[in-house]
This record gives C-alpha cells, structure tokens and sequence, in this order.
C-alpha cells in the first residue's frame, strides 16, 4: 500500500521457513520509498499472530493493520508508528 504522499510502499510479505515446518509462515512488513531506497523492515513478534490489511493514516504518521495483539486474543484493528512502534488497539 503507497503511503498518501506515493512516498513509501509498505507491503505484508510472508514466506515459509526453511525449518521444514509447513503448518506456520513467517509474516513480515516491509517498507521501502518510491525509488527503491531506503529499504526497512518494520519488526515486530506481533505480526506472526495473523492479521493483514494494513493502511495509512491520511496524515502518514499511523498505519492500522488487523492483528492479534497478543497471543491468544481475537484479531483486532491495531494501529502504529511506520516504524512499527507504539501499538494501540484502535478498536
């Protein structure tokens, strides 16, 4: 998803581990800007508890994803800093 500005893409990228354990993908969000610099992975243990469909604040300062904010709760909406910080329930 482009940020509001077409700045930066931030995208959800999940793979297999190497481990040979099919039953669990390892979930990750990337962020880049528009020329291909500036390549960041926004870490964080909560992404491998589900969840997807991340957006922009208008104001570029949040992103909201629907997650798991922690190991057995439902999926919620969480929202946080692009860097992956400061995470709230947002509903």
């Amino acid at each position: 998803m482009w940020s509001p500005d077409a700045d930066r893409l931030l995208f959800h990228l999940r793979y297999w581990p190497e481990t040979g354990d099919w039953t669990r993908w390892v979930s990750n969000l990337i962020s880049v800007r528009a020329d291909g610099a500036d390549i960041q992975l926004v870490p964080s243990e909560s992404w491998q508890r589900g969840g997807h469909y991340h957006r922009w604040a208008p104001d570029e300062k949040r992103v909201t994803r629907n997650l798991s904010p922690a190991e057995g709760e439902p999926i919620r909406f969480v929202s946080f800093r692009p860097d992956g910080n400061d995470r709230r329930i947002a509903y």
